[in-house]
């Protein structure tokens, strides 16, 4: 066996002394190639932590992520890279489905074996879900889908209105407190509602209820030298009610509120007081509605005025854009 030994390590070492160059090379490429694997090995596993760890990523750098993972679970050494690959996991199915990317989810769910195939494929269908809960919610809130809306209630139960512009404002203000069903025949679809109408009562409350009565004086009714054109208050309608409409006419009323308390002041006189108030009504489809209150100081003339007209119109605070009642 000695002899044996001894006789191998003579050949080897008269290999080598025969061929010192060629084994210096060998030897050489050898430690750079072992080397290199061991660099690159570290770089791929430093490139998925440190991604992982910053949370800073793009759309494209998921698919460059990706093929790193492909590449770590080739090599061994770094079993603590599953982990990473693990935790990352839940970012690149996040990100994918945020872009709407569901193919690119599922496919990685599916080909990395480091991952729960089928919690991902769970976490991917509630992500489906949601999105098309969002889509539907921001279809049915865009001017779209509640003039949809709209158009489906009003083949069923009618538009209302009225045939003539001038009844409109008794209409409204001799049924305000007292009968809905009235109230409703001129108010547009979108205002049939006990929120706008309790809105408006406690406008006119605020202004006239300091008094012990008040009453519309409709020898003050009349067409208001100020005007709103049809297309502006089109317009308006889409920016706060998000609804369109065909809107053939537009006019505005001038009328006073008239105040009085019971009692007689010292003097023996009633004290009477006037509140001018400015409305719009409007016509579509041959039908006259009750559309706004006219609340701050309006100037036609101002093309900025009647460009954003939900500042000057009632309520003017964006707090409400109408209901649709979908029954």
């Amino acid at each position: 066996m000695l002899e044996k030994t001894k006789t191998y390590y003579t050949k080897l070492n008269g290999y080598l002394n025969a061929h010192k160059l060629k084994v210096i090379v060998i030897c050489t490429v050898g430690f750079l190639l072992l080397t290199g694997f061991l660099f690159y090995r570290r770089y791929v596993y430093e490139q998925i932590t440190s991604y992982y760890d910053s949370g800073a990523y793009t759309h494209d750098e998921i698919d460059e992520i990706l093929d790193y993972f492909d590449k770590a679970q080739s090599i061994y050494g770094y079993k603590d890279t599953a982990v990473y690959v693990s935790l990352y996991g839940d970012k690149i199915i996040d990100r994918y489905c945020s872009m709407k990317e569901y193919e690119k989810a599922e496919f990685f769910a599916e080909n990395n074996k480091h991952l729960n195939k089928n919690t991902l494929l769970q976490k991917i269908d509630a992500y489906k879900i949601e999105a098309e809960r969002k889509e539907k919610e921001a279809y049915d809130n865009s001017v779209e889908g509640r003039t949809e809306r709209l158009e489906k209630y009003e083949k069923h139960h009618g538009i209302g209105g009225a045939t003539s512009s001038d009844t409109i404002i008794p209409e409204v203000f001799d049924n305000l407190f007292s009968y809905d069903n009235k109230l409703d025949t001129v108010l547009p679809t979108w205002n049939k509602n006990s929120v706008y109408k309790n809105m408006l009562r406690e406008y006119i409350n605020e202004r006239c209820g300091t008094y012990d009565f008040y009453y519309v004086d409709y020898s003050f009714l009349k067409k208001s030298n100020y005007t709103i054109n049809a297309y502006d208050y089109k317009r308006y309608l889409e920016n706060r009610y998000s609804i369109s409409v065909d809107i053939s006419d537009v006019i505005i009323y001038d009328f006073n509120f008239d105040m009085e308390n019971n009692g007689a002041d010292i003097n023996g006189f009633h004290t009477r007081v006037g509140f001018p108030l400015k409305a719009v009504v409007f016509n579509r489809d041959g039908k006259w509605f009750f559309g706004d209150i006219i609340i701050n100081s309006y100037n036609p003339q101002d093309k900025n005025a009647s460009k954003n007209l939900g500042s000057y119109l009632f309520p003017n605070d964006n707090s409400y854009n109408g209901l649709i009642d979908e029954r």
